[in-house]
């Protein structure tokens, strides 16, 4: 479909067909992960951590290959960050972006797109027989244990969590509610169509590791992959070398 449009639509604009964010940060290992499980595979579980299987070779050389093969990525997607690629999509440069929540918001602001109200959502990308699997992330609320402010963070975080303020987060910053009661509102799903979606869309989301330091795992992965997309390695090579150094890790 990316290649029928770009092909079809280049007159008027298109350059690309599918944008991914390939710069050297945690998103090329979010990417490259849903592009795993979107073919049925996966990584393993802690302590016995496998990167350099066939799946996991075949998912970053299809990464490599929307670059380099079906050119539908631009060649500088090694150093793209999700910013950037959503000023290309906002441009109306791509009809297809890989990227996070808040880019949802921002490209269908008329001031700020030129593809406003043109914007929508739809599941990760999945081989025949398989399905696709969003990479899960989110932010936390904590307590230091030994602060000694603790009634000042509960009174914060009694207002981040308040129906008010998720309604303005979501409909201001395109950020997923925590509460249900937000998520299922009719005012805030008039703003942000595809919050009807967000139940199926997180139910079939998956996690990344949970290892006691986690950088050890994503600090190796994402130089091999950045590697790939930028044309300096074969995926093969550049997952052996992780592997390794991620095989034991718990």
């Amino acid at each position: 479909m990316a290649e029928r449009i770009l092909s079809g639509e280049s007159s008027r604009g298109v350059s690309y067909g599918y944008l991914l964010a390939g710069k050297k940060i945690e998103a090329i290992v979010d990417e490259w992960l849903e592009f795993l499980w979107g073919a049925g595979g996966s990584i393993g579980e802690p302590g016995k951590l496998q990167v350099n299987g066939p799946l996991q070779v075949d998912a970053l050389q299809y990464m490599h290959d929307l670059i380099y093969k079906f050119r539908l990525a631009p060649t500088g997607t090694s150093t793209y960050a999700p910013n950037d690629i959503l000023a290309l999509f906002s441009q109306g440069k791509a009809p297809f972006m890989r990227n996070w929540v808040f880019a949802y918001a921002i490209a269908n602001t008329p001031s700020r797109s030129q593809v406003a109200g043109r914007v929508g959502v739809a599941p990760t990308l999945a081989t025949a027989g398989h399905s696709g699997h969003g990479c899960t992330g989110g932010w936390v609320l904590a307590i230091n244990a030994f602060s000694r402010y603790k009634d000042a963070a509960w009174t914060f975080i009694d207002y981040m969590l308040s129906k008010e303020t998720q309604t303005s987060m979501a409909i201001n910053a395109g950020l997923i509610p925590s509460r249900p009661d937000v998520v299922s509102d009719a005012s805030v799903q008039a703003k942000m169509p595809f919050f009807k979606q967000i139940s199926s869309i997180l139910n079939s989301g998956l996690n990344r590791p949970t290892l006691k330091n986690y950088n050890q795992f994503t600090t190796p992965l994402q130089a091999a992959i950045n590697s790939v997309l930028s044309n300096q390695a074969n995926p093969s090579d550049a997952l052996n070398s992780v592997q390794t150094q991620v095989t034991a890790l718990t």
